[in-house]
């Protein structure tokens, strides 16, 4: 029951934040010089950062999870809460998995205010965010190396 409760509130979050961003998209002129208040110089240093040093310089609290599953793979998983707080263990989990061939990063890509871990992270979530085997962020394995054919 309570696996079911959390994919409801994830799908109705989801249905949110696309509405959110549709609405946004109608307003280029002010995006764009939101991008300009911003110096090239600090994306650059941003673009170049791992998702716990990014979340960090944002100023929300992190946290980085190492999971070995069964079969031996180390998996990274981050957690993210909302901005200026200390993490805490009594709030509503919402889990985020990436795509094909991406990490967690892609849940903080962009402006906070469009970034959907940074949403539900102010909206009073604990937000996980999960990495698959083989990304960057999930390299390891208890015997395997990550160049062996088997991983």
């Amino acid at each position: 029951m309570r696996l079911k409760k959390l994919m409801v509130i994830t799908v109705l979050l989801f249905v949110s934040l696309g509405i959110n961003a549709l609405e946004e998209r109608t307003t280029f002129g002010q995006e764009s010089r939101l991008v300009k208040a911003v110096s090239r110089k600090e994306l650059e240093l941003e673009a170049k950062l791992p998702f716990v040093e990014y979340v960090r310089h944002k100023g929300y609290p992190v946290e980085a999870h190492e999971i070995t599953t069964k079969d031996g793979y180390k998996l990274t998983f981050h957690r993210i809460q909302a901005k200026n707080q200390r993490v805490m263990v009594s709030k509503p989990v919402v889990y985020l998995q990436h795509g094909m061939f991406h990490s967690s990063d892609v849940w903080i890509t962009n402006d906070e205010e469009k970034a959907p871990a940074f949403i539900l992270a102010n909206k009073g979530y604990d937000v996980w965010c999960g990495n698959v085997r083989g990304n960057g962020y999930s390299l390891g394995h208890t015997r395997l190396k990550n160049t062996d054919a088997q991983f």
